[in-house]
């Protein structure tokens, strides 16, 4: 795994090392904006693939949106996350769009 790889999976750590000291049981409830860039901290791109490495033993929780403008999908998801008393990922896809 690259540096870039590397270190966004060490930023997503944290939300994971929570998710993981509660035992999974988290109602936790988070939104992941896949853009291929770090924007909050810079700009930096990375490796595509690094995210979903990093979210590999996370799967059974992921939720992926293809399309965040499709409001229909997305209002569906959101009151399934809502709903859920399980930590919940939310992946919305703008890989196309960067």
């Amino acid at each position: 795994m690259g540096t870039r790889s590397a270190l966004l999976c060490k930023t997503h750590g944290i939300m994971m090392d929570i998710a993981t000291y509660m035992g999974g049981s988290i109602s936790l409830k988070v939104v992941l904006l896949d853009n291929v860039k770090s924007l909050t901290t810079g700009g930096q791109e990375f490796n595509p693939e690094a995210l979903d490495r990093c979210l590999l033993p996370w799967q059974e929780h992921l939720i992926r949106v293809k399309d965040p403008t499709d409001s229909e999908t997305l209002g569906k998801v959101l009151r399934e996350m809502t709903e859920s008393n399980e930590l919940k990922i939310l992946i919305l896809n703008y890989r196309e769009n960067s």
